[in-house]
């Protein structure tokens, strides 16, 4: 099943975390359903282990596709290797896959075909690459892989994968800062809100191999994202300690410092729904991180009763008040009333 794939998928994107990292993320399950009486669907992904590398050294881009649904397919996968990187091998993982190369210490294109992908089967291959000794720190390495197949996908839309990755010196040190905000707010139960994140580098170098998690603390209903470009997100379900509760996972290449990157992704409140919706984001990254206070952010949405209007709450001062006038009004209902002879 593609939920199998997608959890064994979103568990090695997390692989290089720390264990305390791991932990604050939960066990993280990948919501990507595609039952098989669904079409067939060919999907790619590159599991590049991290996003800094290092000039003079070799990287290796595992190129996994797979399909859910039903039917057959013929599957060429194409793989546009960054113009600064040199070809030095292909290994296919199935006898039936076959692929034209560019020569060895080459930039260039990997084609990779497979006459029949079903359900279940995998048309994958690792390539191995060279990153040039004299490569600069700080260049962005982007490698695109395309999926074409006969007959036409039914969803195109997971066909293509960029790999990105940052020449780095291992010395890169950044200062991310996150916000959050959450637009109505206050808002109606049933309604859609919109929850916008900032990342903010503030130097003073490039951050790169940035990971997002966000989480809320009550049952909403996905509606819609806004991913940045040559990011990777995921509608999750995050484990807190006793229940899953959804949330955004997400993978961003490279924030190069004084830049800023905003995701949005709107959610539907639940109908019943009676107390506030939290949602709670950090972001970690490779490089060193010179403060982590300011890497977490929450933002709280209020139940309004119509107009934007919050729900009055009562505290206990004005419970204590409400008390005595409710007292006083039956003391004085009590004098007014009739009395009988």
């Amino acid at each position: 099943m593609r939920a199998q794939a997608a959890i064994r998928q979103e568990l090695r994107r997390h692989r290089s975390l720390s264990s305390n990292v791991a932990a604050r993320l939960g066990f993280v399950v990948a919501l990507v359903m595609a039952p098989s009486a669904f079409a067939l669907d060919v999907f790619v992904d590159v599991l590049t282990p991290t996003t800094g590398v290092s000039a003079g050294t070799e990287l290796v881009y595992p190129v996994y596709v797979g399909a859910t649904g039903s039917g057959i397919a013929a599957v060429e996968t194409t793989v546009a290797l960054a113009p600064q990187l040199q070809f030095v091998s292909v290994r296919p993982y199935r006898a039936d896959v076959t692929c034209t190369v560019p020569p060895v210490g080459e930039s260039g294109v990997v084609q990779c075909r497979k006459p029949a992908l079903a359900l279940g089967g995998v048309a994958g291959f690792d390539i191995r690459v060279a990153i040039p000794p004299l490569t600069p720190t700080g260049t962005t390495l982007r490698t695109i892989t395309n999926v074409i197949t006969n007959p036409v996908d039914s969803n195109p839309d997971n066909n293509v994968f960029r790999a990105v990755n940052y020449v780095a010196a291992g010395t890169e040190q950044a200062d991310l800062n996150l916000t959050a905000s959450a637009s109505p707010n206050p808002a109606l139960p049933g309604q859609i809100v919109t929850f916008t994140t900032r990342i903010e580098n503030g130097g003073p170098d490039t951050a790169f191999g940035l990971r997002y998690s966000g989480a809320f603390n009550r049952d909403v209903e996905f509606a819609s994202f806004a991913q940045p470009e040559d990011s990777r997100c995921f509608v999750v379900l995050v484990f807190g300690g006793t229940v899953f509760h959804p949330g955004v996972s997400c993978f961003i290449p490279v924030l190069a410092s004084g830049d800023t990157l905003t995701l949005q992704t709107s959610w539907r409140l639940p109908a019943n729904l009676v107390v506030p919706v939290s949602y709670d984001g950090f972001v970690l990254h490779e490089a060193t991180e010179i403060g982590t206070t300011n890497n977490n952010a929450t933002v709280t949405v209020e139940l309004g009763i119509g107009n934007g209007v919050p729900v009055p709450s009562l505290t206990h001062g004005s419970m204590s008040l409400l008390l005595l006038l409710l007292v006083l009004l039956g003391a004085i209902a009590i004098r007014l009333a009739p009395h009988r002879t």
